[in-house]
């Protein structure tokens, strides 16, 4: 075996493994924005007992860490294309807001609120329903978006 045949299996296996990546981490971005938009229902929509907050409260932190955790993929995975984003300032804004309410949240919890109280507002409830709610909307569209792309490629190539 050469360095050739070796240097093209990784590059493949590479590809084969970015496209794996890229389908989870859209796939999870988008269970997080439809959990999102129904846990935000139920929080707003019905009466809730000290058992349901408390799994409301579960329930926003996993979202949370799913938002996390797909859009860091999509960031590895997808980097070229993202760099030429048009709003992607906005994006990364949010995507260090999101950061910023999980630190606050799970992360460093401990260390923002003895060493920095005046951060305390990252993990307010309401803050957290309009990031959750921001994020939702933005991946929702984003992948509506991708959709009626794809549906109109595709009925315009069969022509």
């Amino acid at each position: 075996m050469d360095i050739k045949h070796i240097q093209f299996t990784c590059r493949m296996y590479w590809a084969n493994m970015k496209g794996i990546l890229n389908i989870f981490a859209e796939g999870l971005i988008l269970l997080a924005s439809i959990a999102s938009l129904f846990v935000l229902i139920y929080q707003f929509g019905f009466q809730q007992t000290s058992e349901t907050i408390h799994h409301l409260y579960l329930s926003r932190i996993y979202i949370l860490l799913a938002f996390f955790i797909g859009i860091t993929l999509r960031y590895i995975v997808r980097f070229g294309e993202i760099i030429q984003e048009k709003l992607l300032y906005l994006d990364i804004g949010i995507y260090f807001l999101l950061f910023a309410v999980l630190s606050a949240k799970v992360f460093f919890r401990e260390v923002i609120q003895q060493s920095l109280p005046y951060l305390d507002f990252l993990s307010k409830p309401l803050f957290v329903y309009t990031l959750m709610l921001l994020l939702s909307m933005i991946h929702l569209s984003r992948q509506t978006f991708t959709l009626m792309q794809t549906r109109i490629n595709r009925h315009c190539c069969s022509c």
